[in-house]
C-alpha cells in the first residue's frame, strides 16, 4: 500500500465520513457530548476495584491540592495531631531546617536514585544520560537517568512500596485517563467504537521519537496488587496532587500495561537496586539536548 496521504485517500475517507451510518452518528453525538465519554469502555470502568494487595502505612491519607500551593515561603510551621491525637507544633523553620531535621532521618535524598524508561534505540539500557540546561537551582545537583527496562523500574516500585516507602514517578498522565474517574488504562476508552479507528498504533520509543508522548506530571505511588500466581503485577495506586473530587478522594488508579506504556521515570532508594545498576551511576552521562523528552519534567 502506498505510504502517506493522497487525493483518492483523502477523498475515500470523506466519502465514508459522509455516508456510513456509525460516522454519520459519532458526529451527531461528538457535537453535543464529550466524545472520551462516549468512547468511555463501560466494563473496564465496573472491573476497576481500589483495593490493593501491598501499600505505604500511610496511604489513604488526605491528598494536596496544588489549587492551594503559592510562592515558597521563608519558613514554615508545621502543625499536626498525631495518632493518639495529641497536638503538636514545628517551627517557624527554614524548608532546609525542616528537610534536615524532620524528612531526612526518614527519606535521605542523598540515598535515592532516579530510573528512566528510554526506549529509544539510540538511548540504550545500561547508560546514564542528563539533559542539557535542565538544573534549574543555582549550584543545585545535575539530574541524572540512569535508564533501564520498564520491568527493573517496577520491581523496584514494588519492592520499595512493600517495604512502606512511596515512589516518586513521572508519567505521561493524560493518554488514555479518565480524570474525573481517576483512571490509567489503556483499555478505559474504545475509540474504535466511534471512530473506527485506533490509536495504540505506536510503540513507547515511537512515541518518543514523534513527539506523541513526553512526561508531563509528577505523582506518587503508593500501593501495588502482585499478578495472581504469576510474576508481575496487577495494578497501582497512584496518589495525585488535584484535590480530592478526582478518582476515590483524590487518588487514582493505574494499570500494570498503563504503567509499561506511559511511565518514564521512578526515584527509588538505592538499597532496592542491584549493584550493576548502581555502577551505572559512575558512569560519565551522555547529555541530551535540551529539546528532549526526557528533560520535560525533571
Amino acid at each position: 500500500m502506498e505510504a502517506g496521504l493522497s487525493q483518492e485517500k483523502v477523498t475515500t475517507f470523506v466519502k465514508r465520513l459522509r455516508t456510513e451510518p456509525r460516522y454519520l452518528l459519532a458526529q451527531n453525538v461528538s457535537t453535543c457530548t464529550d466524545p472520551l465519554e462516549v468512547c468511555l469502555h463501560r466494563q473496564t470502568v465496573q472491573d476497576t476495584v481500589h483495593i490493593f494487595q501491598h501499600s505505604i502505612p500511610t496511604e489513604g491519607k488526605p491528598i494536596t491540592n496544588q489549587k492551594n500551593s503559592g510562592s515558597p515561603p521563608d519558613t514554615i510551621c508545621w502543625e499536626f495531631r498525631d495518632k493518639e491525637k495529641n497536638f503538636h507544633r514545628m517551627g517557624p523553620l527554614t524548608p532546609q531546617q525542616f528537610y534536615r531535621e524532620h524528612v531526612k532521618p526518614l527519606y535521605n535524598m542523598q540515598d535515592k536514585v532516579c530510573l528512566v524508561n528510554d526506549p529509544r534505540p539510540q538511548n540504550p539500557y545500561g547508560k546514564l544520560y542528563s539533559v542539557e540546561f535542565l538544573g534549574n537551582m543555582v549550584d543545585g545537583h545535575n539530574t541524572l537517568y540512569n535508564n533501564q527496562p520498564i520491568q527493573l523500574l517496577k520491581k523496584a516500585a514494588a519492592d520499595s512500596i512493600k517495604d512502606g516507602e512511596a515512589v516518586w514517578f513521572g508519567c505521561d498522565v493524560g493518554k488514555h485517563f479518565h480524570s474525573k474517574l481517576g483512571i490509567n488504562d489503556m483499555n478505559v476508552f474504545n475509540h474504535d467504537l466511534v471512530f473506527g479507528v485506533s490509536v495504540k498504533n505506536l510503540s513507547k520509543a515511537e512515541r518518543l521519537i514523534y513527539g506523541d508522548s513526553l512526561m508531563t506530571h509528577a505523582m506518587i505511588l503508593t500501593a501495588v496488587t502482585d499478578k495472581d500466581g504469576k510474576e508481575g503485577y496487577e495494578k497501582w495506586r497512584v496518589e495525585n496532587s488535584w484535590g480530592d473530587d478526582r478518582g476515590n478522594k483524590g487518588y487514582l488508579i493505574m494499570t500494570d500495561d498503563w504503567f509499561s506504556e506511559y511511565v518514564y521515570e521512578v526515584v527509588v532508594d538505592k538499597k532496592f537496586l542491584p549493584s550493576e545498576v548502581l555502577d551505572v551511576m559512575q558512569q560519565e552521562p551522555i547529555v541530551l539536548p535540551a529539546w528532549d523528552p526526557m528533560g520535560a519534567l525533571a
